[in-house]
């Protein structure tokens, strides 16, 4: 081990104990914050999105973003006008804290954020997570078969109706 220098951390090696906001910093939506705890995002104009952005140059879905761990991946969602890091068009990255993207008129950036919220009883923190849950498996079934809603039932092995029902539900578009 090198003592005489220190090495710079990387903000993809962010700890996992860490949370991340996501904040819209210019743009038609500018003040907009989104927490980001392990699961995945959509972030664009329509309805539905975690975040949804008051843009009329950025997508419906515009970007996916998943919280794993300790890494946060950024991953445009075939957009019409792109994801932009540093003036570069990509499709996708992992980020940490200080990263900014631009996506039509906007620009987001992740920051830390600050946990001082005080913990909820076991009933409510119990109906939070099976909530996030249902909503991030229900996405991830979605996009896995492109909004098909009879292959994503019969993938998970549940009726179709239901699944329209839960679609309905948690204000999820797939038209």
């Amino acid at each position: 081990m090198n003592t005489s220098r220190t090495d710079p951390l990387d903000p993809n090696d962010a700890p996992a104990t860490m949370s991340l906001k996501l904040v819209v910093v210019s743009g038609p939506s500018t003040g907009e914050e989104l927490l980001l705890e392990r699961g995945t995002y959509r972030v664009g104009k329509q309805a539905g999105n975690e975040l949804v952005l008051k843009d009329s140059t950025v997508s419906r879905c515009h970007l996916v973003i998943e919280v794993l761990g300790s890494r946060v991946r950024v991953t445009d969602n075939g957009s019409r006008n792109g994801t932009f890091f540093k003036g570069r068009r990509f499709e996708s990255m992992d980020v940490g804290p200080g990263v900014s993207v631009h996506l039509g008129r906007s620009e987001l950036r992740f920051e830390v954020a600050e946990r001082d919220e005080p913990l909820l009883p076991y009933k409510q923190a119990r109906e939070k997570v099976l909530q996030r849950f249902e909503r991030e498996y229900v996405i991830a079934l979605l996009l896995r078969h492109q909004n098909n809603v009879s292959a994503a039932a019969r993938a998970a092995g549940i009726d179709r109706t239901w699944l329209h029902r839960l679609i309905r539900r948690l204000g999820l578009d797939v038209g």
